[in-house]
């Protein structure tokens, strides 16, 4: 098992691995162009999954062979488990190489993350596709789901937002600069519909240009049209055309560029791998004849899975907000000297609130080019009243990261349930669930039980607040009893109308400025039911709990996550050492897993609000566990030297130069337009 994040030269490795295996050697992937790039890195005998399958099936592979697997993630199930049964029976080698972060196999994927956790794997570690050295760290930050690496993305001017036509417009806008400039340019999108608008607005703008050719047209996919200068996609293999290259067979996934239709057929050339000094776009010298035009597609804009495995001078993605990241790593990565992003700020196509009729945004689209190709300056379009506000596109991005669209295998995916059948989500709601109602109960009875006679009635739906506050309290080591009697003492209820919330405004403050005590362990937090047998249920899942907790403890040492060894240090070899440090990890891993906080550096982020008093009193709890922090504990801090602290930072940083990121980043902006 070879895997890597994009760039670092899978395909290479393969191809060497081939040159000093001593026997036959034959390789494979999934499409059809993946092959012919493994054939043309220097696997000579090279076929499709597809064929390899029936090839083994024939009897064709002999024994002891190497097969070395490029692009592997995306091979499907069924192949793979019959080329490695195969190889497993005859001796033979096989070599799998891919990215299980990125996108998996269309009919039936996982097959790749189950065998590298089956059996580990060799991971390739430096992206050496990328021209700009922090582009190398982010993406691997971004293919680890690591939001802080959009940042540097947009600090360089790689994300743009806007609402979703212009957020088209402009991605369209800035394939056409790259693509009038030469560069060898990919544009994706997410669904095949929005890859055909896009290449629609592409080919407009290209034969407005004069570089496609606006007259005699032929029939593509979908009743689109194309006509001489225009790209396409074949989306057939076909074996019997050499496209443009001794020995090179036309393959599902090639980009052609028309030259010129005739009564006989369509002569194309195809688009070949760019310049690797300039970038430019290089195509085969030698035409041929194309006949499977009627399904193709323009080639302007892409799917994700079409562009896996692509290398390009300028990557392009648009981004609506609904992809994953498995889709936006790939996305983001395709480019050697620049990867944007333009970002939906806004849903697409929002329902009107008003009745009636709404002018098409095309017609206004139609309006504003025209004028721009009459020499008119370009008008922004008026943005329309009652729409939904604008994200930020960072904010955008960042929720497309936290998605995990993996696809896993049957097996995984009955081992994280087994393994998830006791999480501590799913414990603590049950656990919730049962001890919510007979505390509430609890807390009205005391209530109840302290008021004067003449002010005892059915408390009002501010209990529900009340009741949160008093377990603030009692997490807080309070006995809410005494504070309960306190708050009714404290002043005359006479007049009051509802006693749950002037209660409330009572305790509030008395309660809020005190912080959690450690809650110990779950079975010692068992209350007191009337039912036997809801109190020995209660007692199990506190128990559950307890060892869930311990186990996760465990498991962060033999893992040793970043945000573990971030917050503890590494984990310590000798055995008294490794139970303390297993017991704080264990703390700080419950607190994540059961409130799902999944920050691949950060331990347990920002301290929860107070309107959650048991996610804060976990928080808490983590918290201790970590230790001595870098900076000034400030909690517990007096108003006093909090003051002096705030007005120390005022005059230390007034001599400071002023900071110019914004300034920084729009400068990189314009020069990339400019350019």
């Amino acid at each position: 098992m070879i895997t890597g994040p994009a760039g670092t030269g899978k395909t290479r490795v393969l191809a060497t691995a081939a040159q000093i295996w001593d026997g036959p050697v034959f390789g494979t992937a999934t499409s059809q162009r993946a092959t012919n790039e493994l054939r043309a890195a220097g696997v000579h005998v090279a076929a499709n999954t597809t064929q390899l399958v029936g090839d083994i099936q024939r009897g064709r592979i002999p024994p002891g062979s190497l097969i070395v697997a490029d692009e592997g993630s995306m091979v499907s199930l069924n192949h793979l488990a019959a080329i490695a049964g195969y190889a497993a029976r005859n001796g033979c080698k096989l070599v799998l190489a891919g990215d299980q972060e990125q996108l998996a196999a269309v009919e039936g994927g996982g097959a790749m993350m189950l065998l590298a956790d089956r059996l580990g794997y060799v991971q390739l570690a430096e992206p050496v596709r990328f021209t700009a050295g922090w582009e190398r760290g982010a993406s691997l930050r971004l293919r680890a789901g690591d939001a802080t690496a959009l940042d540097e993305y947009d600090q360089h001017g790689r994300i743009r937002g806007a609402p979703p036509d212009q957020a088209t417009e402009q991605a369209a806008r800035a394939y056409v600069a790259s693509y009038l400039d030469g560069r060898d340019v990919l544009l994706m999108a997410g669904d095949w519909a929005r890859c055909r608008e896009l290449s629609q607005r592409i080919r407009g703008d290209l034969i407005h240009l004069g570089l496609v050719d606006g007259g005699r047209t032929i029939r593509i996919a979908d009743g689109a049209e194309a006509s001489a200068g225009d790209l396409i996609i074949c989306r057939r293999n076909d074996h019997q055309v050499e496209a443009g290259e001794p020995g090179r067979v036309l393959a599902n996934g090639d980009i052609l560029r028309i030259e010129t239709i005739t009564s006989h057929g369509v002569m194309v050339r195809r688009l070949l791998e760019p310049d690797r000094t300039t970038g430019q776009r290089r195509f085969t010298s030698r035409v041929f004849h194309f006949a499977g035009c009627q399904s193709s597609d323009l080639a302007y804009a892409i799917s994700g899975h079409s562009a896996q495995g692509a290398t390009v001078h300028t990557g392009i993605a648009v981004v609506t907000g609904n992809e994953d990241r498995q889709w936006l790593y790939p996305a983001m990565t395709r480019g050697t000297d620049a990867n944007l992003a333009f970002v939906f700020t806004t849903p697409g196509r929002p329902a009107g609130p008003a009745p009636g009729a709404r002018p098409a945004p095309e017609l206004g689209r139609y309006q504003r080019i025209r004028r721009e190709c009459q020499g008119f300056p370009a008008a922004r379009p008026a943005a329309g009243p009652g729409g939904p506000e604008p994200r930020e596109p960072i904010a955008v991005l960042a929720d497309v990261l936290s998605r995990d669209g993996a696809e896993l295998s049957a097996t995984q995916t009955r081992r994280r349930n087994l393994a998830n059948a006791d999480h501590l989500a799913v414990l603590n709601a049950i656990w919730s669930a049962e001890t919510q109602d007979a505390r509430h109960d609890r807390y009205r009875e005391l209530v109840t039980a302290a008021l004067p006679p003449s002010h005892r009635a059915e408390l009002s739906h501010q209990a529900r607040w009340l009741f949160r506050t008093l377990r603030a309290a009692e997490l807080a080591g309070l006995d809410p009893a005494e504070v309960t009697r306190t708050a009714i003492g404290s002043r005359d209820l006479a007049g009051v109308r509802d006693i749950a919330a002037v209660l409330d405004a009572r305790i509030g403050p008395r309660v809020y400025p005190l912080l959690p005590e450690p809650p110990g362990p779950w079975t010692s937090r068992v209350p007191q039911l009337p039912d036997p047998a809801r109190q020995a249920y209660l007692t199990g899942i506190a128990a559950q709990m307890d060892d869930r907790t311990r186990r996760l403890g465990q498991h962060t040492a033999q893992t040793a996550p970043a945000w573990a060894t971030n917050a503890l240090g590494p984990v310590p070899p000798g055995p008294a050492a490794r139970r303390t440090w297993e017991h704080k990890a264990a703390s700080i891993a419950a607190y994540r897993e059961m409130y799902s906080y999944g920050h691949p550096r950060d331990p347990i982020g920002p301290e929860p609000s107070r309107e959650t008093p048991d996610r804060r009193a976990a928080w808490h709890e983590a918290f201790l566990a970590l230790g001595p922090v870098d900076q000034p504990d400030v909690r517990a801090m007096p108003d006093g030297r909090l003051w002096l602290l705030r007005d120390a930072y005022t005059a230390e940083t007034a001599w400071a130069p002023p900071y110019a990121g914004k300034e920084l980043r729009l400068s990189r902006i314009g020069a990339a337009d400019a350019d």
